[in-house]
């Protein structure tokens, strides 16, 4: 049973539409990750106002989508929205999908500047200093605004937050604004140490971390990463026992990491997963499929990165590698991509053990 079906026959529904938005680098206002709905755009926020956005027909028709279980916008395969249950709806919009106004989570995609540039995401390190001056000319007229109810901000799932000063004085003026909020923030953990999270006054105010690692070897890393030597490699390892004393002294919530899975690093999937630090600590960890999100050369070679794809000439061993019994762990986390490639005996299982666990409590993108 699909995503689509599960929510359609019992008594659950996805929560995102209701109460999430996602704001790309051209200012679309989307209702979560853009694959997991094609892309779907409730409106612009550089050209139309946050309230117009919020109740706009494309916005309205999507919550309905929802709430009659045809879910015609989205792409089950990939989802892994929240989910609640459909009496619970009520408190974010009417039968006809008009919203209170109130988003609970907004995420930040738009502001593209990182210290690494990984092949699987660009070809460019940094924004250009004239669109840093018009992004932070923007933040008291139309970002801060749109966080009032807000209480989770998700930082910066198209860039790096803490290599971009954009994203310092957005953080800077949400705090001074809203000192409650919460702190999503997805990394690739090179800068993401005690002396910045201090210096930015957000050490407390960590709900959920995402960690890309894209390998399990430093060789790989750099090769992914566009790094040399193994200064960042070793690093982004410092920083993550500092991350995970985070997680046990409950400073934060969650501490997830995000393996990307191509052509360059799928070898490296289980022993990334039986890495000390990993295993040990019990660390999340979601391995994803490539996809050809963005303007990477490499989205060019797609068909050689999907080595899942039965068309692939590592289909074979890739299909080997992921029927590893590691894969069954509490802590890992498939696609249901790669869950088609499991054995028929195991796959049902863990399926259904995945499915339950997205019901009981929101999944960290």
């Amino acid at each position: 049973m699909n995503k689509q079906e599960h929510f359609k026959n019992k008594e659950y529904i996805c929560y995102d539409g209701f109460s999430n938005i996602e704001i790309n680098s051209e200012g679309d206002i989307l209702p979560c990750c853009p694959d997991w709905h094609n892309h779907y755009k409730f409106g612009n926020i550089y050209q139309q106002s946050f309230e117009s956005i919020i109740n706009s027909n494309k916005a309205k028709d999507f919550r309905k989508s929802l709430l009659d279980g045809s879910y015609k916008y989205c792409n089950p395969d990939i989802c892994m929205a929240t989910s609640i249950r459909k009496d619970k709806y009520f408190e974010k919009c009417n039968e006809d999908g008009v919203s209170n106004g109130i988003i609970d989570i907004v995420r930040f995609a738009h502001d593209k500047t990182c210290n690494i540039k990984c092949i699987t995401c660009r070809n460019d390190y940094i924004n250009t200093a004239d669109k840093t001056e018009k992004l932070n000319s923007l933040i008291d007229s139309h970002f801060i605004p749109m966080l009032k109810g807000a209480k989770i901000v998700h930082l910066n799932t198209n860039g790096e937050v803490f290599a971009s000063s954009h994203c310092k004085k957005l953080i800077y003026k949400i705090i001074e604004n809203y000192p409650n909020i919460k702190f999503d923030i997805t990394s690739n953990g090179i800068l993401f140490n005690e002396e910045n999270c201090k210096k930015l006054n957000i050490e407390q105010r960590i709900n959920n971390v995402g960690i890309s690692i894209p390998a399990a070897t430093n060789r790989t890393y750099n090769k992914i990463t566009g790094s040399t030597g193994s200064k960042n490699y070793s690093q982004l390892y410092k920083n993550l026992k500092y991350l995970i004393d985070l997680k046990k002294r409950k400073i934060i919530n969650e501490l997830s990491i995000i393996f990307v899975v191509n052509y360059y690093n799928y070898k490296e999937m289980i022993k990334f997963a039986k890495k000390p630090i990993i295993y040990r600590n019990k660390i999340r960890i979601y391995f994803w499929e490539y996809r050809p999100w963005s303007s990477s050369d490499l989205s060019k070679e797609y068909d050689k990165m999907a080595v899942w794809k039965e068309d692939n000439e590592n289909y074979k061993d890739f299909c080997k590698i992921i029927n590893n019994k590691i894969f069954n762990a509490e802590n890992i986390f498939l696609p249901e991509i790669f869950l088609r490639l499991k054995k028929e005996d195991r796959e049902n299982k863990i399926l259904n053990k995945l499915i339950s666990k997205i019901i009981k409590k929101r999944i960290f993108r």
